[in-house]
């Protein structure tokens, strides 16, 4: 859920339509209103329904995706699992990862809980277009166990801390 009309949201930087966004999200709704409030804003902008489906889409495009903006928790493929997929073949993508239910990722991470504002989602996507380096955060980032099916193993390149 978001909660602030497109209207309210700050103009991003200039370099808006520079940067291709892929938005992978399972609520139809929610994905489109961030398509339409991203594509307002200047933004080229590809979506998909889930991880699946965001895997062909890039797939498809063949061009250059700059950030990756998913939810956490998607049928099939997982946000956490297709930021890794992502990764393997896109070194340079930056992710913004949306959540409802998951618990707080490790600092650095690109974090938006839902429901959000779109003030707060332009705040962290002109982070992640600031970032030096891959993955999105700025150190290298560990996940999985709060997870399953992730990558089915602890890992150093995801967002969530390991929890006991």
């Amino acid at each position: 859920m978001v909660t602030n009309p497109v209207s309210a949201v700050p103009i991003p930087a200039s370099s808006a339509g520079q940067i291709v966004v892929l938005v992978a999200e399972d609520d139809v709704g929610v994905r489109l209103l961030i398509w339409s409030a991203l594509r307002e804003q200047g933004y080229t902008v590809l979506h998909a329904r889930d991880g699946v489906d965001a895997l062909a889409v890039a797939r498809e495009h063949g061009g250059p995706i700059d950030l990756l903006l998913t939810d956490v928790e998607m049928p099939a493929i997982p946000g956490c699992q297709l930021y890794h997929s992502l990764l393997a073949q896109r070194p340079h993508i930056k992710t913004v990862f949306l959540s409802g239910g998951v618990s707080e990722p490790s600092a650095g991470t690109l974090f938006l809980r839902k429901p959000f504002n779109l003030a707060a989602l332009f705040e962290l996507i002109n982070r992640a277009a600031n970032l030096a380096g891959s993955g999105g955060a700025e150190p290298p980032l560990n996940v999985c166990a709060d997870f399953q099916g992730c990558m089915g193993e602890r890992c150093d390149s995801c967002p969530w801390a390991l929890r006991q």
